[in-house]
């Protein structure tokens, strides 16, 4: 008699890997494309450049952190320690990152709170808050994240799981043995 097994989860999740996958990679992409494109041409250089750039930059943070969530929830529910290092260190990377724009906006700001006008000074110390508590917020995010993600993979593979069949009362069980248990015979 034949036993039908009905797919795991595991099984479930593994269908839905790439095309989640996909998703991860377009909410990351997108957006950094759309903010390279909005601050076409660059002028590193520029003080104002620099100030309005990296404050629409922070606007930006929080469908790649998006992206990164999904991903790493995909490699964590499929097992795959390796994705789960490396996305840990994109992801650690991306907060180091924006750590460094977050201090290179704070300096221009300072810097150009003195050049702007007395009457739109306070909506510039708006928007400069505003933008610092996004990269704050995306900074600490981006490295729990990481953190979180890197100590939960691993580069070596796991222990292979042996499968023995024991048989009760007429039926099968399938019972799982980590290879470190098992008893030679």
């Amino acid at each position: 008699m034949a036993v039908s097994v009905a797919p795991t989860l595991s099984d479930r999740l593994a269908s839905l890997a790439g095309p989640a996958y996909c998703v991860a990679a377009l909410l990351v992409i997108t957006p950094l494309g759309d903010f390279v494109s909005g601050v076409w041409p660059w002028r590193v250089t520029a003080l104002d450049w620099r100030f309005a750039s990296s404050g629409l930059l922070s606007g930006f943070l929080l469908t790649p952190l998006l992206g990164a969530l999904i991903a790493i929830s995909v490699a964590a529910a499929r097992g795959s320690g390796r994705l789960l290092r490396l996305f840990g260190i994109a992801t650690l990377g991306a907060g180091s990152i924006c750590a460094v724009v977050l201090l290179g906006f704070m300096l221009d700001a300072l810097q150009l709170r003195s050049s702007i006008p007395e009457e739109q000074r306070r909506s510039f110390m708006d928007a400069s808050v505003k933008a610092f508590l996004k990269y704050v917020m995306a900074c600490a995010a981006s490295c729990w994240l990481g953190v979180r993600a890197y100590r939960l993979g691993r580069w070596t593979a796991p222990e292979p799981v042996t499968r023995s069949t024991i048989v009760i009362g007429g039926t099968e069980a399938a019972v799982e043995t980590p290879a470190r248990e098992r008893r030679p015979t």
